[in-house]
């Protein structure tokens, strides 16, 4: 375990090093705006309904809410999330709409994909071990 835990901190210590570069930090910016843009034009545009859900323990269910918290920007004002703490089920109606387009995948990993400066970096993550 401690071995573990030393090796994690030494691929996050070289992980901080690589993006104090000026180089790799310009090639993350860019993989995020990418990625940002790619899950904008791949959210559904319409859509509404519910899931109901429950695990049988209060503690999972809990949990399941806890994961869902970080998507709520997401499905807050269209889906409506009903835990049911004290029984197993899963009840869901959706209606999601909007377009699925292969080209707003394929031409943001082309634009990562001819960058100099994020080839460079995914070269240097090989290299040190990280990926």
């Amino acid at each position: 375990m401690r071995d573990r835990i030393s090796r994690m901190l030494e691929l996050l210590s070289e992980a901080v090093s690589l993006l104090r570069q000026e180089r790799n930090r310009a090639a993350c910016g860019q993989i995020t705006r990418e990625l940002m843009g790619l899950l904008r034009r791949l959210a559904p545009k319409k859509g509404g309904g519910y899931i109901r859900f429950g695990t049988g323990d209060p503690y999972n269910t809990g949990r399941v809410m806890e994961a869902a918290a970080f998507l709520y920007p997401l499905y807050g004002e269209s889906v409506e999330l009903i835990p049911i703490f004290d029984r197993s089920e899963l009840r869901s109606e959706l209606d999601i709409r909007g377009r699925f387009r292969l080209s707003n995948i394929v031409f943001p990993l082309l634009r990562l994909y001819r960058s100099r400066d994020v080839r460079y970096f995914i070269q240097e993550l090989r290299d040190r071990d990280i990926i």
